[in-house]
């Protein structure tokens, strides 16, 4: 029963992190527009949502890593 549950949570931090490239992806875009059009303020609350996004993204792949450990 724990196996199906560790696989559960796999597929679950997987998606996470689907979604979490999404974040990233238009993020990037955002600041990028930001950049563009010079606005300073944009740019730094862009740029600090990059960097959560980047440290979530480390969580969520230590996370994932550790399931897949127990799996095995």
């Amino acid at each position: 029963m724990k196996r199906w549950l560790l696989k559960l949570e796999a597929a679950y931090l997987a998606w996470q992190l689907r979604r979490l490239e999404v974040v990233r992806r238009r993020t990037l875009a955002e600041f990028m527009a930001a950049v563009d059009e010079g606005r300073r303020g944009a740019q730094d609350l862009f740029f600090q949502r990059g960097a959560y996004v980047a440290e979530r993204k480390a969580t969520l792949e230590a996370q994932l890593r550790t399931v897949k450990k127990e799996i095995a």
